[in-house]
């Protein structure tokens, strides 16, 4: 397990954010062999960090490709330290983009961030509580993606 003030880049494929851990499932063949990101399954629901270890988490266009979104969730929440982010953009429920890629799982509406926050029926799910911020609402409406910032709310 790693410890420390981690930015982390989920599903990152070979474009990994600079500055960031990668993690991915997939073999990028020299770009693993250098190091960039680590081989990962997301939905085992554990990443290898330490508690309260990161502060940013960048999931972009990784959490529809994701069965067990609960866990991941909640591993994010158990890695973030209190005052980290989780970046996520998402294609929108109903968008080309939402429906094209037959690897999809699941869809989002920007209220689908709203059942991870404190008192919305998150605690029948045993979801962590999370403080969710929405970005860029209107480009979101043009170009059929989500944007979201989430606060782990501990």
């Amino acid at each position: 397990m790693k410890c420390g003030n981690y930015k982390i880049d989920l599903g990152c494929g070979p474009g990994k954010q600079k500055g960031y851990i990668g993690l991915d499932k997939h073999d990028y063949g020299d770009l693993y062999r250098k190091g960039y990101f680590k081989i990962w399954d997301l939905e085992s629901g554990c990443l290898p960090f330490c508690d309260n270890s990161a502060i940013e988490i960048y999931a972009d266009s990784v959490l529809e490709h994701i069965k067990n979104l609960i866990p991941l969730m909640n591993d994010c929440w158990r890695v973030l330290k209190s005052e980290g982010k989780m970046i996520v953009i998402v294609p929108k429920a109903g968008s080309e983009g939402s429906f094209k890629d037959p690897t999809h799982v699941r869809f989002f509406l920007p209220k689908t961030f709203t059942y991870f926050q404190k008192g919305v029926r998150q605690e029948n799910y045993d979801i962590k509580p999370w403080k969710v911020e929405f970005l860029d609402e209107t480009e979101e409406e043009k170009s059929g993606i989500i944007k979201v910032c989430m606060k782990p709310d501990k």
